[in-house]
């Protein structure tokens, strides 16, 4: 997918890919949710994002909470696997990563995470998340000072 494909966003579709570029591109944090009905594009514009982000030599990780959704990303999986979130969750689980695996150089190196079918996430999942992603990043922030934008639509 080529970044020039942006011109052909309408107007909300553009707001959203500046804003997550954006951030990304400023080092900052940041915590996004792209909600929208089906039929919206919204997989087209996340997939441009993830391009874009790519492009610049930076690490963006797609996830999304179901297999089928994972598939329609560019190096989608699910959050499951990728964060090896356990099935079993309590308000106090971290996710099963040691601060010394490969997987935990990759958190360390990401700049962000598009996480798509959100809402079907239980809160204690993302409560999971957050604290591994502080922990393995050694930084209190949200989700460890990475940029999130959570997808999906109720």
């Amino acid at each position: 997918m080529v970044v020039r494909d942006s011109a052909k966003l309408n107007i909300d579709q553009q707001i959203v890919y500046e804003h997550i570029c954006q951030a990304v591109a400023d080092g900052e944090e940041g915590l996004f949710f792209f909600d929208g009905f089906g039929g919206t594009e919204k997989t087209f514009v996340i997939n441009l994002i993830l391009a874009k982000i790519r492009l610049e030599r930076h690490i963006a990780l797609a996830v999304a909470s179901s297999r089928i959704a994972a598939t329609l990303l560019d190096g989608g999986t699910t959050a499951h696997s990728r964060f090896k979130i356990p099935i079993e969750i309590h308000p106090d689980s971290t996710c099963l990563i040691t601060a010394q695996c490969a997987l935990a150089e990759l958190i360390r190196a990401a700049e962000l995470v598009i996480w798509d079918e959100a809402v079907m996430q239980h809160r204690h999942v993302f409560e999971c998340v957050e604290r591994t992603f502080q922990d393995i990043r050694q930084d209190q922030h949200p989700f460890g000072g990475l940029v999130m934008c959570f997808c999906g639509d109720f």
